[in-house]
């Protein structure tokens, strides 16, 4: 991502870095107990562990935005440790069949679509979710198969015709 996004050096060595520590504070009881702590807790313990202040802040913007209009990430490693979080989820789950049906998302993936969609338009990020799928793809212990990045395509186009809609553009 940092090559696609073309990232500088010490932003990708930021994402890098970040990318490494993303989910250490999920192994927390206190993360367990109290979800909304996820990232908050990671900034802390990044920091406490002497990490560098970009670093921690990576590890906590990788969850923004919490919901819809919510809080966008500041720093551009932030946004792109929660695309690589949100499409790692999407060309997954989609490639193993567990795409949203009817009203059942139990993984979330309208919410990760929209997101991800929010994500590079907020960031102003000028790329291809073919090759974000493609490049995600590459990185999967699973096969993806054209169909399943043409299906997720698809599901991603839906969820951005309605984030659209929502922000008030025409049909």
């Amino acid at each position: 991502l940092s090559d696609l996004l073309q990232l500088s050096g010490p932003e990708t060595d930021t994402v890098k870095r970040a990318a490494g520590l993303a989910k250490n504070d999920l192994v927390t009881a206190m993360v367990v107990e109290m979800t909304s702590l996820q990232g908050v807790l990671g900034e802390v313990y990044a920091l406490d562990s002497g990490e560098d202040k970009a670093v921690a802040q990576a590890v906590r913007e990788q969850y923004l935005p919490k919901a819809a209009g919510g809080t966008q990430p500041d720093s551009l490693p932030g946004k792109v440790l929660g695309l690589a979080d949100r499409l790692d989820s999407l060309v997954g789950l989609f490639a193993v069949g567990k795409k949203p049906t009817g009203s059942a998302d139990p993984f979330g993936l309208r919410r990760h679509a929209l997101t991800l969609v929010d994500l590079l338009i907020s960031g102003n990020l000028s790329v291809s979710l073919d090759k974000l799928f493609e490049m995600a793809a590459g990185h999967m212990p699973v096969e993806v198969g054209q169909a399943h990045k043409d299906d997720l395509l698809g599901f991603v186009n839906d969820r951005m015709m309605v984030l659209f809609k929502d922000k008030g553009y025409r049909h």
